[in-house]
């Protein structure tokens, strides 16, 4: 799990790694995942991540985030990015 996690920090793969870690279900996850819920680019997948978690502790930032405008451009769930 922590070699996985440690891949967070490379752009280039985070999508995936995201992605990996909510697949794996394992609740060692949930913290790494946190902070990307911030990130425009990374907060959908994020959150599909920690819903799939099913930890508790993802709740609350899960729910601040929709109700926080995104860092990015301002869309965070917006195809266009408008």
């Amino acid at each position: 799990m922590e070699p996985l996690i440690a891949l967070l920090g490379d752009r280039q793969t985070r999508d995936v790694v995201i992605d990996a870690l909510g697949r794996l279900r394992d609740p060692r996850a949930v913290e790494p995942l946190l902070p990307y819920l911030r990130d425009g680019n990374t907060a959908y997948a994020t959150i599909v991540a920690l819903t799939s978690l099913r930890d508790p502790r993802a709740s609350e930032p899960i729910i601040l985030t929709y109700r926080q405008p995104p860092a990015r451009d301002g869309a965070m769930f917006s195809p266009q990015g408008v």
